[in-house]
């Protein structure tokens, strides 16, 4: 148990075997060692509502996290020195890294919908459309040459090629029918219920049918090649 109660959500994990997380009795992002040896270090302190969430972190120590609807960064080994990333009309969650740390895909519903977009991290390249329509809960591959995210029918993956500073995207496709729950203005948008395999073969979801449970999808280089290839016969 790495956890007391309700003391420590939201975790995202670091290269050396840190765990950054949101404390509640604190109003914090604090940052511990696994073994629990020696006491949480608070990285950024906030009460504002929505509550500070981590949600990712570069290969070099950079942590995207939501406050106050909008998506901040900082350097975990600069406690307190953060700043906005992205400031939007409307908000913004769930950004996640790509493996090499240059790219984000991150969730907004400037167009009156939830939907995932991507950009470059420096900023270099404006944002670019994942999900035409309702998707949320962005995640990539550890190769990463697929995003995936859920939708309302399911979990949906998009091949990703990066070609001369830019990011090529494929067309996004069904990967499994995973009841997830739906995506609300608040604390649910932070949330992610699965996470891919590292070794690229599966995924371990939490599926919300009245009791939550773990669910572990195998597979899935089949379950991917299936989809496309119904795709193709449609």
């Amino acid at each position: 148990r790495l956890s007391s109660y309700l003391n420590e959500v939201f975790p995202v994990w670091t290269r050396d075997r840190r765990i950054v997380f949101f404390d509640p009795k604190n109003m914090a992002i604090a940052i511990q060692r696994l073994d629990r040896s020696g006491e949480p270090e608070v990285l950024f302190q906030s009460y504002s509502s929505p509550p500070p969430i981590p949600t990712t972190i570069s290969p070099e120590g950079v942590l995207l996290f939501t406050n106050m609807n909008e998506i901040w960064t900082m350097q975990i080994d600069r406690p307190g020195e953060a700043e906005p990333w992205l400031e939007t009309a409307v908000s913004g969650w769930n950004a996640a890294f790509s493996p090499d740390g240059r790219w984000v895909a991150y969730v907004s519903y400037d167009t009156g919908d939830v939907r995932i977009y991507v950009r470059s991290f420096d900023g270099s390249t404006g944002r670019q459309v994942v999900s035409t329509d309702t998707g949320w809960s962005p995640s990539w591959s550890a190769d990463g040459r697929t995003l995936f995210f859920v939708t309302p029918t399911g979990l949906a993956s998009v091949a990703v090629a990066e070609s001369a500073g830019t990011l090529e995207l494929g067309k996004a496709q069904i990967i499994a029918g995973l009841q997830t729950g739906n995506p609300r203005p608040g604390t649910a948008l932070f949330e992610r219920d699965y996470d891919p395999h590292p070794d690229g073969n599966g995924f371990v979801v939490v599926e919300t049918t009245g009791e939550g449970r773990f669910q572990v999808v195998l597979g899935l280089d089949s379950v991917i090649e299936e989809a496309l290839a119904s795709a193709d016969r449609n």
